[in-house]
């Protein structure tokens, strides 16, 4: 008997939506074109994810179908609530200035491997867009963490040290969502996980970021935490007010009151005595 059997294709579009897509005008270019407000040739209709790509005239983009599913769905959802709300001025000047939307979540694909195993791939749409994969290990450059008690584990670090990609295969299941949250954040957030691993430190890098004291970083508000500092350093740096001790002090503060006010669900953390007197 059979244990197994694939079968491929090269991608292609339906004939009858091809068909469709002709009669009533809508351009397509290997994909249906839309604009940055994910609109087609006709203004009605609108159009989102695999299926559709940006107009050429706003130069190289991102493919669509390189991007989070999730994230282009909400940017469609904003597109077509500025069609029914007063938020049509600021679409008109976006327009006019040919500004694309940000899409900088990654993207992650999973799947059920034979023997039981579990492969998984989480990218930054730049990365994931690659055919090649991400990046190999270069001097002064891209880096790769490998170090798994199990299975095949990659955590692929940019130049500046940030988290791009991240491969695994093995009996594990991994939770890919939570996984995601680390991409793009630099590896010195976690507890300096580049430096540990070369050092010996880490005996399984999913083990390590998914111990307890790592939790606040996978928390669903951390990113608006770390958003608010950045652009408050920002801020600071050109009023020439912030220095670097200025800096630790108040990154030290923030961090100490956004596991204060999410204590309920960052039980793992013991907080300093404060005294309120």
């Amino acid at each position: 008997g059979c244990d197994l059997l694939v079968a491929c294709d090269e991608p292609d579009v339906d004939p009858a939506v091809f068909s469709a897509l002709n009669d009533s005008s809508v351009v397509y270019d290997g994909r249906v074109v839309v604009d940055a407000f994910f609109r087609t040739s006709d203004l009605h209709i609108f159009a989102a994810g695999s299926v559709a790509k940006f107009s050429r005239r706003y130069g190289r983009s991102l493919a669509m179908e390189d991007c989070n599913a999730r994230e282009v769905g909400t940017r469609l959802a904003a597109a077509l609530l500025t069609e029914f709300s007063s938020a049509g001025v600021r679409a008109k000047e976006s327009q006019r200035l040919n500004i694309l939307p940000t899409l900088s979540l990654p993207k992650a694909v999973g799947s059920l491997l034979p023997g039981k195993m579990y492969g998984m791939y989480i990218a930054l749409p730049h990365i994931f867009a690659l055919p090649e994969g991400p990046p190999q290990p270069a001097p002064d450059g891209n880096s790769v963490l490998r170090v798994s008690s199990e299975g095949h584990l990659e955590v692929h670090l940019d130049p500046s040290g940030c988290i791009v990609a991240i491969l695994y295969c093995g009996a594990r299941r991994i939770d890919m969502a939570r996984l995601a949250c680390i991409m793009g954040l630099p590896a010195c957030y976690l507890d300096n996980l580049q430096s540990r691993v070369e050092d010996g430190q880490v005996e399984d890098i999913l083990d390590f970021v998914g111990a307890p004291w790592a939790s606040a970083i996978f928390h669903d508000k951390f990113p608006t935490l770390r958003n608010s500092l950045i652009t408050e350093i920002k801020e600071r740096k050109e009023e020439g007010a912030c220095t670097p001790n200025d800096m630790a002090t108040m990154v030290q503060d923030s961090v100490l009151e956004f596991v204060q006010s999410n204590i309920s669900e960052l039980i793992s953390y013991n907080l300093p005595y404060q005294n309120k007197d």
